[in-house]
C-alpha cells in the first residue's frame, strides 16, 4: 500500500471552503471580544433637580394617546429639545419626568399619526403656564378628547372636556408603582400623604 503524499489529495469543494471561511468569520470576532453587541434599551434614570408632570387623557372612538407634547413657554415651536422622558400608559395616564425647572405649556397630544393641538380650548390648560420646580410634581388634570370628524380629513375637529376623575391622588397612587416613578417614589408618597 502506497502512502498518500500531498499531491494525491483532492481539493476541497468550493462550497465547503466558503462555509469554513464564513464559520471562521463568525467565530473569530466572538473569541477576540469584538462580537456584535445587541443594543440595550436604556433604563430610565431619575435626574435630581428636575420636575414631574402628570395627568390623564382619553380619546373617544380613536387611537389611544401615544405621546404628550410640552414646550418651553419661550420656545412654543419646540426648537430646543427639553430632554424629558414621556410615559403614556394604557388607559391614558401619562407622566413626563426629568423636566428642567422653568415655565412650560401643554402643547398637545399625539394618537398614532394624529396630533391634537391643545390650543384654543377653554377647558384645556394649554394657555396656562406650568411652572416646573426642582423635585416638584405638577398635576395638569384629566381630559377627554372627542373627535367630531374623520381623522383622515383635513381640519380635524374635536372637543376637549375636563374630567373630575382620575384625580391627582388616584394618579399619584398609580404612578407610585410604575417605571415613571423611578427616583420619585418618596416625593410621590409625600404628596399622597399631604392629600389624605
Amino acid at each position: 500500500m502506497r502512502s498518500p503524499d500531498r499531491t494525491d489529495r483532492k481539493p476541497l469543494p468550493t462550497t465547503a471552503l466558503v462555509l469554513g471561511l464564513a464559520l471562521l468569520l463568525v467565530i473569530m470576532p466572538a473569541t477576540t471580544g469584538c462580537a456584535y453587541k445587541k443594543k440595550v434599551k436604556p433604563v430610565h434614570r431619575y435626574l435630581p433637580q428636575t420636575g414631574f408632570i402628570f395627568g390623564h387623557v382619553d380619546v373617544v372612538a380613536a387611537q389611544p394617546i401615544t405621546s404628550v407634547i410640552i414646550r418651553r413657554y419661550d420656545d412654543i415651536e419646540g426648537r430646543h429639545p427639553i430632554g424629558a422622558k414621556t410615559f403614556v400608559y394604557p388607559g391614558g395616564n401619562f407622566a413626563i419626568v426629568n423636566i428642567p425647572p422653568g415655565q412650560y405649556v401643554l402643547a398637545g397630544y399625539r394618537a398614532g399619526k394624529v396630533i391634537y393641538p391643545a390650543w384654543g380650548s377653554d377647558e384645556q390648560p394649554s394657555g396656562d403656564v406650568l411652572r416646573i420646580s426642582a423635585d416638584g410634581l405638577t398635576y395638569v388634570g384629566s381630559f377627554r378628547i372627542t373627535p367630531s370628524s374623520d381623522e383622515g380629513t383635513a381640519g380635524l375637529r374635536y372637543r376637549v372636556q375636563k374630567m373630575a376623575e382620575p384625580g391627582e391622588k388616584s394618579l399619584l397612587m398609580f404612578f407610585r408603582n410604575t417605571e415613571a416613578a423611578t427616583g420619585w417614589r418618596d416625593i410621590i408618597q409625600r404628596r399622597i400623604d399631604e392629600l389624605n
